[in-house]
Parts: C-alpha cells; sequence; structure tokens
C-alpha cells in the first residue's frame, strides 16, 4: 500500500514558535488520519545564496533537524540548495515532490513561496492542489505581543542584542554553535586567554563585549566575550571575530566544539589609548559578568 503524507515544506530557521504551530499541526493531523507526517526543507537557507546581506542562520542543519524530530515528525527531507536548485521553476518544484511522495493534505504558512524567485505563491499552489488532488491548509502568522514571528525578525533582534525577546519568539534561547580555532594570542598576552570561535555563518549580534554562557566539555562556564575586530591592536579592515574568556577556566584548547548563548551586552567596542586601559576595561567586564550573572 501506498505511504500518504501529510506535508509542510519550508526553511524553518531556528524553528520558532510560529513553526511550532504548523509542525505540530502537520503531527496531530497525520495522526488522526493514521497516516505519516513530513517536514521538506532546505539547506543552507535559499537566502544564503540570494542575499549579499545575509545575516546568518539561526539554527545550523544539525540543530534544525533535531528541533523538528523533537515535536514528533515522522519524516525530514533536506533539499540541497545551489545555484541550479534556486532555478528550479516553481510548477516543476511542485511536480518533482509529487512524483515521489502522495501528499494528502499540505499545510504551509501564509508567506510561503516557492520556486524560481519566488514566483509560487498561495494562489499557485491552489491550482497544484487541485491538479495533483491534494488539501491544502494555510496558516496565519503567530503574533506574540503584537510581533510577528518570523526567522528575519529573530535574526534582526540578535543583529541588535535584543536576546530576550528573541527568545520570547523562539521559545528558548539563543544558542550558537562553532569551533575553536587558533588565535593570534593577544589575549594570552594581556593575561586573559580567550578561545577563538569559528561561528560558520551563525547569525552574530553587534560588535561589542557580551556576557555569555559557554558549553565546553561536557559542561556550562560564565564567560566575557568580545565580537569585533580588536581595534587597539588591528586596523578596521580586520574580519569580525568572537573572543571569549572563560571564567574558572585555565585548559589551553583548540578544534573542539562549543555552544554559545548570549546573556547581555555589556558595552560597545572601544579603541583604548593604551595596552593598560584595555587590560583595565577587560577586568571590569569580567568583574561585572562573575557579580552579576550565574550558571543556575
Amino acid at each position: 500500500m501506498e505511504k500518504r503524507y501529510i506535508v509542510t515544506i519550508g526553511v524553518f530557521d531556528g524553528v520558532h514558535l510560529g513553526h511550532k504551530v504548523i509542525l505540530q499541526e502537520v503531527r496531530k493531523r497525520a495522526k488522526v488520519r493514521k497516516i505519516l507526517s513530513a517536514v521538506i526543507t532546505f539547506w543552507p537557507p535559499p537566502s544564503k545564496i540570494l542575499n549579499k546581506n545575509f545575516l546568518g542562520w539561526i539554527t545550523d542543519r544539525e540543530d534544525k533537524k533535531k528541533l523538528i524530530q523533537s515535536l514528533g515528525i515522522d519524516y525530514i527531507w533536506v533539499l540541497r540548495v545551489n545555484q541550479d536548485f534556486l532555478k528550479t521553476k516553481a510548477e516543476d518544484f511542485m511536480r518533482r515532490i509529487v512524483r515521489r511522495i502522495k501528499i494528502e493534505e499540505l499545510i504551509v504558512g501564509e508567506d510561503f513561496k516557492f520556486g524560481y524567485r519566488g514566483l509560487g505563491n498561495i494562489e499557485k499552489l491552489k491550482q497544484f492542489c487541485l491538479q495533483f488532488r491534494f488539501k491544502l491548509r494555510v496558516f496565519k502568522k503567530k503574533m506574540i505581543k503584537g510581533e510577528v514571528v518570523s526567522s528575519s525578525y529573530i535574526r534582526r533582534l540578535i543583529k541588535k542584542a535584543e536576546f530576550k525577546k528573541a527568545e520570547r519568539l523562539l521559545g528558548r534561547e539563543y544558542c550558537l554553535k562553532g569551533r575553536v580555532v587558533k588565535g593570534r594570542g593577544v589575549g594570552k598576552r594581556l593575561g586573559y586567554p580567550t578561545l577563538n570561535i569559528d561561528t560558520n555563518d551563525f547569525v552574530l549580534p553587534p560588535r561589542g563585549v557580551y556576557a555569555l554562557k559557554v558549553f565546553l566539555n561536557k559542561r556550562w562556564f560564565l564567560g566575557a566575550a568580545n565580537i569585533g575586530i580588536c581595534p587597539t591592536f588591528f586596523n578596521s579592515k580586520r574580519s569580525l571575530s568572537l573572543e571569549i574568556y572563560i571564567l574558572n577556566f585555565d585548559e589551553e584548547i583548540t578544534d573542539k566544539k562549543v555552544k554559545v548563548i548570549f546573556l547581555q551586552r555589556i558595552r560597545g567596542e572601544r579603541k583604548f589609548p593604551s595596552i593598560e586601559k584595555l587590560q583595565e576595561a577587560i577586568r571590569r567586564d569580567i568583574q561585572y559578568v562573575s557579580a552579576n550573572f550565574s550558571l543556575n
């Protein structure tokens, strides 16, 4: 007997509370109909290729799949996005989908677009539903305290260091993942050795100093971090870096994965007139984190 599916299609970056409404409905409808639930998603996000000013992603491929699976979805298909894929016409995209799986019902958000230049919209989707004989349900965007829950809005909130607002729309803290890479040893020379993190296209807050939590070696630590170019030492053409000083931690580490949760922006990045002034500022930043934050 041919497998039948209740399906949703989307990028689902961040798997935020708006996404969860749709995903939970997919699972519920599949359970009622005693058929399978499925998500068709994309990697990397199309905006990474299409948008020169791409801000970064909220979740990487691994976490996105885990978050979707945690909601009880039976199948997740991740379509690889490249320039050729983005040239696929809306009609061809839908034909490829219905050729491979038997869709009984498709559930999407009201802003769903598909195919070349996003020319496939809800009206076109309604035509395909008649042509390929499946039902369509369209959900309005979720609102929380008068704010639309969307991935693009959450990215802008993170970009402005508005972490509590982003957390409210995500339904959890924003968590960046990265790998420790070899740095220039500036922090060590200053007496405050730091971990240099390759942030792998995650969306970053603005330049400045932050209080944060770091997950490393199966434990959480408090930390103070700098996002920026380290202007006291380097010129403005240097690319942005994330450097973290971990409280109560003195191991030398490279090539290990870490998770980072930003707690608060303490101040903007500054160019100091002397090394001593910079050291004083770092000491105050660390004292502020230690006095105002805990892991509890």
